[in-house]
């Protein structure tokens, strides 16, 4: 855990400011932009997921159709 030291004016804070000031306590909005950060990331990466799983699917579909074709 790192110690955090505070100088100045901040000092005079009370314990709550000083903790957002540091940024141990987020505000609401950091919160949110954060999980809209997180759900973005999943989405792509879900999406990638099922582009690969469908381009293996049709290469898998591609090459056993031309295996067929070849052996008629």
């Amino acid at each position: 855990m790192e110690t955090t030291q505070i100088v100045g004016m901040d000092n005079l804070l009370p314990t709550i400011e000083q903790a957002k000031l540091c940024g141990i306590i987020k505000e609401p909005s950091q919160i949110n932009l954060e999980t809209r950060q997180r759900f973005k990331i999943n989405g792509i990466v879900i999406g990638v997921l099922i582009t690969t799983i469908i381009g293996v699917s049709l290469f898998y579909y591609y090459t056993t159709k031309t295996a067929k074709e070849k052996e008629e």
